[in-house]
Parts: C-alpha cells; structure tokens; sequence
C-alpha cells in the first residue's frame, strides 16, 4: 500500500521502516524534510522511504498514519487537506497534552477533517515494541477502533504486517478506552519501574 505517515519521532520512525520492510510504499511527511532525523528514516529503506511536506505527502496515499504531538494535530489536519477516501490512522494519546477540547485525538481528527474513516491503533504500547512486537516468537496485541469496519481491518491488517495481533474493540466512542490502555503501559513500564520490554497480550481458553 502507499502509506503516508505524518510525524518522524520514535513512532513514526518505527513505523515507516517496519511498513517499508513489509513491502509497502512510505511517504514521510515533515516540516523539514531534509532534517537529519528524516534523512537517518529514509536511509533505512530508500528504495521504499521518501521524504515530503505534509500536503505532498498524503497526497497520492491510501492511507494517512498520524504519529504527533496532539497539541499540533489541528495545525497537521489543515496541512493535509481534505482526506478523501484515505484511511486515517491515529496512533495518538492525550495523557500528556489534549487536542484542543476534544477527549481524545480520534475525537479531534474526525472532527477537524471530516473523515469517516479514522482508525485509533497502535497506541497501546511503546515504540520499541512497534519495532519489535514479538515475544518468544508470539505476536503482541493492539487494540483498534472504528466507526469504518473496513478502515478498521485495513489498519488491523497493517498492524499485523508489522508483527502485531489485533482486536477490534468496537466504534470510535471507544478511543478512550484505547487510551486508558496506553496510560496503564505507561505507569507499568515508567512510573512503576517494570522497564519498555513489556506487553499486553489478550489470552483465550480456546486457544490454550
């Protein structure tokens, strides 16, 4: 697929070398596309990595993978412009800093493009697992939401390219929910000492 991925830090860098490694077409979006950071992206996988503005970034993409600050999300989505039929995937959290008054950062991207098809994904964890999401040879999970279900197994299926398991955890009133996931790694991992090379993982008895 032609993904766009907006934001070139420890997710979106991820992100960019994990798709490119599985074979799909990255376009970074930057405000600096000729920064260092963006160069060292690009230099993993030029074949498959290029470099852009925002707008030309998402413009030929079928999907638009959103990995900023929330603070600067309405600033990236009036960048964009309009999103068309592109899946939008918001791999954000509000812990920190809010979108404006919006609860989460699903909420301010439908919101502010318009779009159907926002998909809150791979926001559950940290960036080393996105790089490495296998535990002894067994995937993580990664939760999604959507009010698109077919956005919603598309990004399912770019999750699990990467080497994630994904759940479908219902419509974007659930974002929220997705968050509270991400805060509850965060205060294992950081607050309470336990280190970045934890996961969560979804357990059932007809698979035991």
């Amino acid at each position: 697929m032609r993904i766009a991925i907006i934001g070139t830090g420890n997710i979106g860098g991820r992100l960019a070398r994990g798709w490119a490694a599985a074979g799909h077409t990255i376009r970074l979006g930057s405000r600096d596309p000729a920064g260092e950071k963006v160069r060292e992206i690009v230099a993993a996988n030029p074949d498959r990595i290029s470099a852009h503005s925002l707008a030309a970034a998402a413009e030929s993409a079928e999907v638009v993978a959103i990995a900023v600050h929330p603070p600067v999300l309405r600033e990236v989505c009036e960048a964009l412009g309009e999103p068309g039929d592109r899946i939008l995937i918001d791999t954000m959290n509000t812990m920190f800093r809010k979108p404006g008054e919006h609860a989460t950062t699903a909420a301010a991207l439908k919101a502010w493009t318009g779009s159907e098809r926002v998909v809150k994904i791979l926001n559950n964890t940290g960036a080393e697992n996105v790089e490495r999401p296998q535990y002894g040879g067994a995937p993580i999970d990664t939760f999604y939401c959507a009010d698109d279900s077919e956005a919603g197994r598309v990004a399912a299926g770019l999750a699990e390219d990467l080497g994630f398991r994904a759940w479908d955890t219902g419509g974007l009133e659930n974002a929220e929910l997705l968050e509270a996931f991400a805060a509850l790694w965060v205060t294992l991992a950081i607050k309470q000492g336990h280190g970045r090379d934890i996961a969560f993982k979804l357990l059932s008895r007809s698979e035991a």
